[in-house]
């Protein structure tokens, strides 16, 4: 085993015991594990192993390495994002019939999962990353007897540039990032 790959399995494995505890999909979206994921994030960009390596030693705790592997992914991912060349745009498609409590915040509903605000901060994060990186974040809405549409536009409101126009049955709703914007379409 050569020296570079003992000292990431030695640094991993330090980096492992430090993970924040993930139970729920909900625990990645809190700001314990962004900090960690930055910390990773930082760790990674001068690691000499290449992403595949890193993940087969992590495999190696099950499932104390949950944490790790999933913040390992996202910086990964981030990596790719700005190493873009070439204009990319994502659309990211919410339904959110009968989804008014993974749209609150958890202080607010047991189960809420701040899902709206969540994905739209994840979105700009990775806007920033690249000027080649484009976002389009689409809210489908069939008339859910929660008003699940009327919550979604609610938290929309909360971001600058959010404006409010009808057409051809539709609302249109946007929110501008710093460099781009990110669009929402309501069905109702």
């Amino acid at each position: 085993m050569s020296s570079t790959y003992r000292d990431s399995n030695t640094t991993i494995e330090r980096l492992i015991a430090q993970s924040p505890s993930i139970t729920e999909a909900y625990d990645t979206t809190t700001p314990v594990f962004d900090a960690y994921t930055e910390t990773i994030d930082t760790w990674y960009q001068n690691q000499p192993l290449a992403y595949s390596q890193i993940d087969k030693l992590a495999r190696q705790y099950n499932t104390d390495a949950l944490g790790f592997r999933i913040a390992l992914k996202i910086v990964e991912s981030w990596r790719i994002i700005r190493s873009l060349e070439a204009p990319v745009t994502l659309t990211l498609l919410n339904p959110v019939y009968k989804e008014t409590g993974r749209m609150q915040r958890r202080e607010e509903h047991p189960h809420g999962e701040n899902s709206i605000r969540y994905k739209v901060k994840s979105l700009r994060q990775l806007e920033r990353l690249s000027a080649n990186f484009e976002a389009r974040f689409v809210v489908i809405d069939d008339e859910c007897p929660d008003n699940s549409g009327g919550m979604a536009q609610e938290i929309l409101r909360e971001y600058a540039g959010y404006s409010d126009r009808q057409s051809a049955g539709c609302s249109r709703f946007q929110a501008r990032t710093r460099f781009r914007s990110i669009c929402r379409w309501f069905s109702q």
